[in-house]
């Protein structure tokens, strides 16, 4: 009679270690899910992101195509008209221009850079990104 409450007493610590490891894998779990989540939403922020650097260079080499004596220095804010890229705001900035020759010009370059901004620094919703392309007209 004696053996079989010792007995007892170990099977309940034992089931007590089983369910404390299974807490363990499921807390671990829980947590590499979270993370992947994480990542993911990191991902499509930054692709988001490039888009919105991509979209706005093309805006600002078009203008420059339609006038290549004037830089096309601006900020563009996305709205609720862009779904996709709403609370971004990409500033562009002209790096270098050229004309050649100086005497009524035939050949115009630019380098623009666009770099697209969202949230704020520390935040972790916060996303930059950062384009350049070199656009050449002759006329």
């Amino acid at each position: 009679m004696k053996s079989n409450i010792q007995n007892r007493g170990f099977t309940l610590l034992g089931t007590v270690f089983i369910l404390l490891i299974l807490s363990l894998v499921g807390v671990y779990l829980l947590k590499m899910g979270t993370t992947k989540t994480q990542i993911l939403n990191y991902q499509l922020l930054n692709k988001k992101a490039e888009l919105a650097s991509y979209s706005a260079l093309e805006i600002a080499a078009h203008k420059f195509q339609e006038n290549p004596n004037e830089c096309p220095k601006q900020t563009l804010l996305f709205n609720e008209v862009a779904v996709g890229l709403k609370g971004f705001s990409v500033g562009i900035t002209c790096s270098q221009m050229l004309a050649f020759p100086q005497k009524s010009p035939r050949f115009f370059a630019v380098q623009l850079e666009a770099k697209a901004t969202r949230g704020h620094f520390g935040e972790r919703d916060f996303v930059s990104h950062s384009m350049n392309r070199l656009i050449f007209i002759e006329q």
